[in-house]
């Protein structure tokens, strides 16, 4: 019987292939879709009469605006959410987000109602390993923020050790969307 003879060289590689096959096959084993945005969507609208999608075309002065609102870039100027309403009179508003956490996205529903405070922020998806999502309670720091409050980690909304990407992540989206929200009641004065 013949050994292989491989040298330090080859056995690194060898190595180092295998280890990062296994990291990428593990950390995507660990992503999860926790709810489709229709599921999100009934849930959020469950006592509405109606439901409507709307678009909200933005021009690149609004798109600074609300850029600079945000810190945080719009990766588009074609925003859609939906309005439902009771009584004739809009009370919810849905908004759906995705971001690049470190180097895989996350899918956020925020909720904001007719007085511009947020209601909440909810995890539809999560494609980083799961060691990155705070836990549930902690997207109960952003019910009832506005435009007035800062969204910021370690000012009004508490950090999360090995998680720090993502909180700056979410916090990001709820300041952008809380803009974008800005933008579409000023349009509709």
């Amino acid at each position: 019987m013949q050994l292989l003879k491989i040298n330090h060289r080859e056995w690194f590689i060898v190595v180092a292939i295998t280890v990062l096959f296994t990291s990428a096959t593990l950390s995507s084993l660990h992503a999860q879709v926790f709810k489709s945005q229709e599921k999100a969507l009934a849930e959020a609208f469950a006592t509405a009469d109606t439901v409507r999608r709307e678009t909200l075309f933005l021009d690149e002065a609004q798109q600074r605006t609300i850029e600079a609102a945000a810190k945080m870039p719009l990766s588009t100027g074609i925003i859609s959410y939906y309005v439902g309403e009771k009584n004739g009179k809009p009370y919810r508003y849905v908004f759906f987000e995705d971001e690049v956490v470190r180097t895989k996205k996350a899918v956020l529903m925020v909720a904001i109602d007719a007085d511009a405070a947020i209601e909440s922020v909810s995890v539809l998806a999560f494609y980083e390993p799961m060691d990155y999502l705070p836990v549930a309670r902690w997207f109960n720091l952003f019910a009832g923020k506005t435009t007035a409050d800062a969204i910021q980690p370690g000012r009004d909304i508490d950090g999360v050790t090995g998680a720090t990407l993502s909180v700056r992540t979410f916090s990001g989206i709820a300041r952008r969307t809380l803009a974008v929200f800005a933008e579409i009641k000023e349009q509709s004065k």
